[in-house]
């Protein structure tokens, strides 16, 4: 992982593990967000793990926030 700052080091760790533990990428992401509330990649990221868990009122709010 060298090489990669601080929000792209959570961003992929939280994609490692939303095929393991959904509730572990989320926090990941949750942790991401209070750290970098305005950085994309980690709002779009919530985004999807959301949307691909078919959580549309989560997803929505997500979306509606970006």
């Amino acid at each position: 992982m060298a090489g990669l700052g601080d929000c792209e080091f959570l961003v992929r760790r939280a994609r490692e593990l939303v095929q393991e533990d959904t509730c572990a990428a989320r926090a990941w992401l949750i942790t991401a967000r209070t750290l970098y509330p305005q950085d994309f990649n980690i709002q779009y990221e919530m985004y999807s793990i959301e949307r691909n868990a078919e959580r549309s009122a989560s997803a929505g709010r997500l979306l509606y926030d970006m």
